[in-house]
């Protein structure tokens, strides 16, 4: 059959085809001239609007036309963060865009497919497509790179969402550029944590003898700034048969060259992961050295193996700090739990922790030991301890030990707390626990008035079974329809769609609330169940504060100054980056809502934590903001958004202590540390805020 064109049309019909033909262009024009006549910042405001509503798709890909690279940029985000589907083949697009801030934000949207509301269909076509996009573009950037253009961070980004996407074809691009080799420092940096991010999310296949020696260079070299991110790659993935020797070798080396704290760091945990001899005997050495670091101390004993554990009580009798002890008593505790053979002088000084009035912290690291029933009867006798923290910490610890003299210890404790902060541990600790004793305590803790503590309550019912359950669960959706109780319908949503005995006028309920996040986890409910998309999102978006400029006031916005009881940390922002997160964070501190709150979290060489009013991370504000994820990596002293879930963040934050890449992409990065350096590295457990303090551009 022939395909008709205008040729073959009467007189007329090709006059009334081509009058329409020429409005339809006079409309696009319009539409074009419309879209070009507005202001950067007007248009910066309405797609930071629509990312917050997570909707309003095609609208965004609208604002992929206009002239601006920047606007072009912040619409590729924001279709990466509104999570349609239909975004691959736009960013694919955007990725032949004439400015590499635009491929960049493209780069950097099409690594976050796995977020995207999709079938496992769409996905799969998603990820051939998107992987062989990427694949294309790492050549470009070889060639060009090789022929001088400087499109380092453009290509950064190529590389880590290739490893993202996961796509074996581009597990074999990625070799390929370590086997040929590239330029500069960062991009031969980038290649190792794309694959270590591949290998993270268990798509990569195992390293091969002879991939390593495409790794050795790197690895190696003390001089290559790149050589922590080649020790990251093999503390994350798993080793091939043929590889195990040349692995044990290159690590031994690298070791004995090795002058960089972060590179030693990640060698220690790339030699317990590979467990041979020599690394276990390095290992060893850091565990009793008196003169190692509390960065490799920390490094070796998450990385100690079973016949490590008289080590592990050496470095214990040395007297570490406490958030140094805590890792090592974690360590010695789970090591000792899996023994074949326990050891008695191990747990006799595991035992000297539980004394009248023990630190917290070394109690809850006790948990994989008690989880088989190790003094159990001296942590019951904790549960009653007149330091909160340390009823949590018991209740913690408790939380996977058998018996029902531990069901009734538990559900006592929780009846005689009265501050919120230990019920929230106990009600956890009964949550995990499968027994049917602790039913009615979770039915009654259901209707409790705090969201948390439902929420935790809904959690801990969900895998029950039984019409009685799906029937109480019911009746605490109907009581949670406030804004603040979003936590409680959240757990809720997700419980409620999982039963089969669920109404679905029940169901409909659930798909139509207010809150966006029970909205989407109720649309994530019925794909997992049906392999279908669930009904368009309806209801009100979010209200985020407002200020009174044209960009939520945060334009002028530079930084903070932090005060802490152990000196000041300055915080350079980034309001364009994350106007939502910043806007938020801005608020709260004008608020005073972070004066006199502790540092909750501190981990070695990883985060110190803060924002929690409750003090055990479980608080917040009783309001939820949107993830502004961005390309923007997590270094030393990255300022990011806590989260419990993807869009869950509310106050709390955190300052990474070194660089993080397995958070790239997946936490809202918002600052970072311009100044302050040694505050930072002292920061403990219970250090407090004083003031935050907010500056801003001279006008």
């Amino acid at each position: 059959m022939a395909i008709l064109g205008l040729g073959c049309l009467s007189p007329s019909a090709a006059k009334e085809a081509r009058e329409l033909r020429e409005n339809a262009d006079a409309d696009v024009l319009a539409e074009e001239q419309a879209l070009a006549s507005t202001e950067v910042a007007a248009a910066l405001l309405d797609i930071a609007q629509r990312q917050d509503a997570r909707r309003d798709h095609t609208i965004l890909v609208e604002w992929t036309r206009h002239p601006s690279p920047v606007v072009r940029a912040a619409a590729a985000r924001a279709l990466a963060l509104v999570g349609d589907a239909r975004s691959g083949d736009v960013l694919v697009h955007l990725l032949e865009d004439e400015d590499d801030r635009v491929v960049t934000a493209a780069a950097f949207g099409v690594g976050q497919m796995d977020h995207w509301r999709a079938t496992a269909l769409e996905q799969a076509s998603l990820r051939a497509t998107i992987g062989e996009a990427l694949r294309i573009e790492v050549g470009d950037c070889r060639e060009e790179l090789r022929f001088g253009a400087d499109r380092t961070e453009v290509c950064r980004v190529v590389i880590r969402s290739l490893g993202a996407v996961g796509e074996e074809s581009g597990e074999d691009v990625l070799w390929g550029v370590l086997e040929k080799g590239i330029k500069p420092d960062a991009l031969r940096r980038a290649v190792p944590l794309a694959l270590a991010v591949q290998a993270k999310d268990g798509r990569g296949t195992p390293i091969t003898a002879e991939r390593l020696t495409f790794l050795a260079p790197l690895l190696i070299d003390s001089d290559d700034p790149s050589q922590w991110a080649a020790a990251y790659l093999l503390s994350r993935a798993e080793l091939a048969e043929d590889a195990g020797e040349t692995a044990a070798t290159l690590l031994a080396l690298a070791w004995s060259r090795a002058t960089n704290p972060t590179a030693r760091v990640w060698l220690l945990r790339a030699m317990g992961r590979s467990a041979d001899e020599p690394s276990l005997a390095v290992i060893e050495g850091v565990l009793r050295g008196p003169t190692a670091t509390e960065r490799e101390v920390v490094a070796a004993a998450r990385s100690a193996a079973e016949s490590q554990r008289e080590a592990l009580v050496a470095r214990l009798d040395l007297g570490p700090a406490l958030h140094v002890a805590a890792e090592v008593v974690g360590a010695l505790a789970k090591l000792e739990a899996a023994a074949a053979e326990p050891s008695e002088h191990a747990r006799s000084h595991l035992a000297a922790i539980l004394t009248a009035d023990p630190e917290p912290s070394l109690v809850g690291a006790l948990a994989p030991l008690s989880a088989t029933g190790w003094s159990k009867d001296a942590l019951v006798t904790l549960l009653g301890a007149s330091s909160p923290k340390v009823r949590g910490a018991a209740a913690a610890a408790l939380s996977a030990t058998e018996g029902d003299d531990v069901d009734d210890a538990l559900i006592a404790a929780l009846s005689a707390s009265t501050e919120l902060a230990p019920r929230i541990d106990i009600a956890a600790a009964l949550a995990e626990r499968p027994s049917p004793a602790i039913e009615g305590a979770l039915l009654q803790l259901a209707l409790d008035p705090n969201p948390i503590l439902g929420a935790i309550a809904a959690d801990g019912l969900a895998p029950r079974e039984g019409a009685h359950i799906t029937g109480r669960l019911g009746e605490a959706w109907d009581m949670a329809s406030a804004p603040d109780q979003w936590e409680r319908r959240l757990s809720l949503a997700k419980a409620l769609l999982a039963r089969d005995d669920v109404l679905p006028d029940r169901v409909k309920l659930v798909m139509q609330d207010d809150e966006p996040l029970v909205r989407a986890a109720a649309e994530a409910a019925v794909v997992a169940r049906f392999d279908r998309a669930a009904s368009a999102e309806s209801g009100r978006p979010r209200v985020l504060p407002t200020f009174s400029d044209a960009y939520r006031g945060m334009g002028e916005v530079t930084g903070a100054t932090v005060l802490t009881n152990k000196g000041a940390l300055e915080l350079a922002l980034y309001p364009r980056l994350a106007p939502g997160t910043v806007a938020n964070f801005v608020s709260l501190a004008q608020r005073d809502w972070f004066d006199g709150l502790t540092w909750h979290r501190v981990v070695q060489d990883f985060v110190v934590q803060t924002g929690d009013p409750i003090g055990n991370g479980w608080g917040g504000p009783g309001t939820t903001i949107r993830c502004e994820t961005s390309e923007e990596p997590y270094r030393r002293g990255t300022v990011g958004m806590a989260l419990s879930g993807r869009d869950t963040g509310g106050s709390q934050w955190f300052i990474t202590l070194s660089p993080q890449p397995h958070l790239d992409g997946r936490y809202s990065v918002f600052g970072q540390v311009t100044d302050g350096w040694d505050v930072l590295s002292g920061l403990a457990v219970g250090d407090r805020i004083i003031d935050v303090t907010i500056t801003r551009e001279a006008p």
